[in-house]
């Protein structure tokens, strides 16, 4: 599956494993990876699962809730900070 395939495809119709290796292989390719999921990074613990793949993980931003906030809405010019559950 290529990133251009996962752009057309709804999360949840990936498998999770198969999502999970996708996730880690685009990765490889970055030299900054920034959490933007919001609040809804707590369903099934995939926030934590994706923090501990990544243990430089970055955010913009924490909700309230202990999450990534996610980019809409937030104002231009943040940087990223680094990001714990």
């Amino acid at each position: 599956m290529t990133s251009k395939t996962i752009q057309n495809t709804p999360p949840t119709s990936i498998p999770h494993p198969q999502l999970s290796s996708i996730t880690r292989d685009l990765a490889q390719q970055a030299s900054l990876i920034v959490a933007i999921w919001g609040n809804s990074g707590a369903f099934r613990n995939r926030a934590y699962e994706v923090v501990k793949m990544f243990p430089e993980l970055r955010c913009l931003r924490v909700t309230g809730a202990g999450q990534p906030h996610h980019a809409r809405g937030l104002p231009n010019g943040l940087l990223p900070i680094p990001y714990r559950c």
